[in-house]
């Protein structure tokens, strides 16, 4: 690949333990998504050249918080994680998108960038802004610090001119995603990035799965938080594609076996 993103050396110098993934991901990504290198490539010069949605971010963050990127109070803002949303939209040329999780709003403005750049298709994203600085405490016992100032700042740093394919809804995915989805019809991609719960994990991820179309994908943050991704992806029978902490499943196309998902019995405590 002639270019890479830039931001995968940031990736491999501050995340040692990631640096086979970040390095390889250009090439398993063009794979995963049947494509070639130079379409790869030329998507990321949309992105990172052309757009530069990487620093107009930057600069709506500091314009919220007053403060660095360093100082985001949760994981992925700029770089190879959201970047591969941006791509899985580039490459499926999705109409509607579903989103559960939105905080400040840096994956969400890159996936609204994929659509933007496609010129066709609609985000629809759900939230429940949580306003404790400290975060809060998920039912597996785990510490989420992922918090917004106010309930008005949910998306704050999506550009203004990214969100006329944005419909946001504030409230809980457990009452607001599946009559989402129903109202939404097929989709062709969902991105789980609310509650990393085992229970709001896998409950999101085979909702999510009978509205997608095939050839989509139920995508995933945090999948290595506990077992619920690995469970979905062996109830569905189809091997996910990861990166640097998230995944994605794909549905096998009609003329493939699509296997339904079965009820996820909760690992017994060790």
């Amino acid at each position: 690949m002639k270019r890479y993103s830039p931001t995968v050396l940031r990736t491999v110098l501050t995340h040692p333990g990631s640096a086979l993934d970040a390095l390889t991901l250009p090439r398993r990504l063009a794979r995963e998504l049947r494509t070639d290198r130079a379409q790869l490539d030329a998507w990321y010069h949309d992105l990172l050249e052309t757009d530069r949605l990487p620093s107009v971010l930057s600069d709506r963050w500091r314009a919220v918080s007053g403060t660095g990127l360093a100082d985001y109070p949760s994981g992925s803002t700029i770089g190879p994680k959201n970047e591969v949303l941006y791509l899985l939209v580039r490459a499926l040329q999705p109409m509607t998108v579903v989103e559960t999780g939105v905080s400040y709003g840096f994956s969400t403005a890159y996936l609204l960038q994929g659509l933007e750049d496609n010129h066709a298709g609609v985000l629809h994203s759900i939230d429940l802004p949580n306003l404790d600085p400290s975060g809060y405490v998920n039912p597996d016992g785990v510490q989420d610090h992922s918090h917004v100032r106010a309930a008005s700042e949910t998306g704050s740093v999506i550009p203004p001119g990214l969100r006329a394919r944005w419909k946001l809804t504030l409230g809980p995915s457990s009452a607001e995603l599946e009559p989402l989805l129903d109202r939404v019809g097929p989709i062709e991609l969902f991105f789980h990035d609310s509650e990393h719960s085992f229970a709001n994990m896998s409950r999101e991820y085979r909702l999510a799965w009978p509205h997608l179309a095939p050839g989509g994908y139920v995508a995933s943050d945090d999948v290595d938080a506990n077992a619920a991704f690995d469970a979905f992806c062996t109830e569905v029978d189809v091997r996910p594609f990861t990166w640097l902490g998230r995944g994605a499943v794909r549905k096998p196309p009609p003329s493939a076996p699509v296997a339904s998902p079965r009820p996820v019995a909760r690992p017994a405590p060790a």
